[in-house]
């Protein structure tokens, strides 16, 4: 996406993004992909501009905001969405949604990549965050505090 010519990535708030990346780095340190992926995000929020050119077409990256709403102005194309605004704990680095709302004109939406898993017949499963709970990518049962083996 930083390499697609004609176009240039920017942040919404580099700062407020530098800041949570300082702020998780503790947690994301100790896991090797998610390392990797953060260190990503931080060089390319440090190289990256700070406002929309108009000469250049813009993805513009905005943090802790979850799609709640896109809108149209006729039946074949978009015109805005609907965007709350959320908040992260900076101890547990979980993320809540907030009653805040913000509305931003855009001519196409993208889907994420994130997904919600769903569970699986007899391995643990948290279905409130969508995942098979793990430690150091081990399939973990919290209820029972051990690691889950199935022969």
């Amino acid at each position: 996406m930083t390499k697609i010519q004609g176009c240039q990535v920017v942040f919404e708030n580099q700062e407020e993004v530098l800041k949570l990346l300082e702020d998780g780095k503790e947690i994301w340190m100790k896991d090797r992909p998610k390392k990797r992926m953060m260190e990503l995000v931080q060089q390319t929020v440090e190289t990256s501009p700070s406002s929309i050119s108009y000469d250049k077409r813009n993805i513009v990256l905005k943090f802790l905001r979850s799609p709640i709403e896109i809108l149209s102005n006729n039946s074949t194309s978009i015109s805005s969405i609907v965007l709350a605004k959320n908040q992260l704990d900076p101890i547990t680095q979980k993320v809540t949604q907030t009653t805040d709302l913000e509305e931003e004109k855009c001519d196409f939406v993208v889907k994420s990549i994130g997904y919600k898993g769903t569970a699986i017949p007899g391995v643990p499963f948290d279905d409130n965050q969508g995942i098979i709970p793990n430690r150091q990518s081990r399939v973990y049962d919290p209820n029972n505090e051990v690691f889950f083996f199935s022969f």
